[in-house]
């Protein structure tokens, strides 16, 4: 059981969000690679770069961002990446994709 009195213990921190949405299979796939690449490494400022730099249709930035530096302010250096997908796998529409990602970070 965490002991309330430590900050950080107990903590449970859950956001959803999509990746790229409605690009061709191969631009959804290389820049939900880049942001999977950001999310890994909780880098906050590069994602949001990415993202406005590339006008990157990603839905879920602030939700995202906010985990990224909520899990970095608990001493988090990274987040493990369990599961990718988009929707290519699930209908076969290659002109019309949207990335979904899932990780975890355990402290």
């Amino acid at each position: 059981m965490a002991d309330p009195g430590v900050p950080g213990q107990g903590v449970l921190l859950l956001t959803t969000t999509d990746l790229v949405h409605r690009e061709l299979l191969d631009v959804a796939r290389e820049q939900d690679a880049a942001l999977a690449d950001y999310v890994h490494r909780l880098d906050v400022e590069g994602l949001h770069d990415y993202i406005t730099d590339g006008s990157i249709t990603m839905c879920g930035e602030i939700p995202t961002a906010v985990m990224m530096a909520t899990l970095r302010a608990l001493g988090h250096e990274t987040m493990e990446i369990v599961a990718e997908s988009d929707s290519y796998a699930g209908n076969g529409n290659a002109d019309s994709v949207t990335g979904y990602l899932g990780g975890v970070a355990w402290k």
